[in-house]
């Protein structure tokens, strides 16, 4: 028998989640599978508690704990570790699969063609604009293309579970409630740099994102932006050791051709998206402007280590 489990990581998203848990009761669940869902509460203050205490799966188990430690990493982590099944299935709360999602991301690993597999994720119809590009797209971690990378993002991914003798939890200094994103990427390169295989799934493992609607304004995308710049410096430098050369002089060049864009497009701006050139030009301030932060501490890693050499405030997976 192979197990796995579902493990969901939530805040006060209660009736997102309840979408997600039904669509998850709807999907096949092959005879020779046992099956779990581990919904893990970062400290929600509505009724996702009582939510998941009235669900009634009918064909996997359910578990609920609270994670009171801000942070989806801490909340992965914690979800991990009470996790004593073959594979672990990540999605998030506003998350519907279709019915053979479960087996097509965990049979490739079973018959040993995959140590992890990168789920695909489209976006909702209603969520559909005109003006998305695949700049937007993948800042929406929209994953529905041709000629996927196999990184993984955590809306969809499934691994063995003893990948995590070698790399053995999440950063809690990425993903949100910390630095904002980067903790799935992250994951990703340690477990290549480890030898493991992570493939791209197939069609068949496709989810459909139903994210918040407030997140296609261009002030979502203007703090997505900064977000993605400040966790991607933070592995530029922890832990792929690169050197903040001539930070500040690049810095001021990028700053200067924002402020030149805007005042040259400020009555063309449009509050619903944002023009794909201001979105790279604010996360690369972002970027840098981070870079100059950190440019002085200690390294996190060592250089494309698996293990982060400080782990105090980290579970360790069992």
């Amino acid at each position: 028998m192979n197990s796995v489990s579902i493990i969901i990581c939530t805040l006060n998203r209660a009736e997102h989640l309840r979408g997600t848990l039904e669509a998850i009761d709807q999907v096949n669940v092959p005879s020779d599978f046992s099956v779990e869902v581990i919904v893990v509460d970062n400290g929600s203050k509505d009724h996702t508690a009582t939510l998941v205490m009235e669900w009634n799966p009918r064909q996997v188990q359910k578990r609920y704990l609270v994670e009171n430690r801000p942070g989806q990493c801490y909340a992965r982590n914690t979800g991990v570790s009470i996790s004593n099944c073959d594979l672990i299935l990540f999605t998030d709360d506003d998350i519907r699969p279709p019915i053979y999602w479960l087996e097509m991301m965990c049979r490739p690993i079973v018959n040993g063609e995959a140590d992890a597999i990168a789920g695909r994720i489209t976006i909702a119809s209603h969520l559909e604009r005109d003006w998305m590009t695949e700049r937007h797209r993948s800042a929406l971690a929209i994953r529905d293309g041709q000629n996927l990378p196999a990184n993984l993002v955590g809306a969809n991914m499934s691994f063995r579970r003893d990948v995590l003798l070698k790399v053995p939890f999440f950063d809690t200094e990425l993903g949100p409630g910390a630095l904002g994103f980067g903790d799935d990427s992250l994951f990703s390169r340690q477990l290549f740099q480890a030898g493991f295989r992570v493939v791209v799934g197939s069609k068949e493992t496709e989810v459909v994102h139903h994210f918040d609607q407030s997140r296609l304004s261009y002030e979502s995308f203007v703090e997505t932006a900064i977000r993605r710049g400040r966790s991607k410096a933070y592995v530029a430098y922890h832990w792929l050791h690169n050197e903040p050369n001539f930070v500040r002089s690049r810095f001021f060049y990028r700053w200067l051709m924002l402020k030149l864009r805007r005042i040259i497009l400020k009555s063309k701006q449009n509050r619903d998206g944002i023009a794909i050139n201001e979105y790279l030009l604010i996360q690369r301030l972002s970027f840098l402007r981070f870079l100059m932060e950190i440019g002085n501490q200690p390294r996190n890693y060592t250089k494309r280590g698996l293990v982060k050499l400080i782990q105090n405030d980290v579970l360790a997976a069992k």
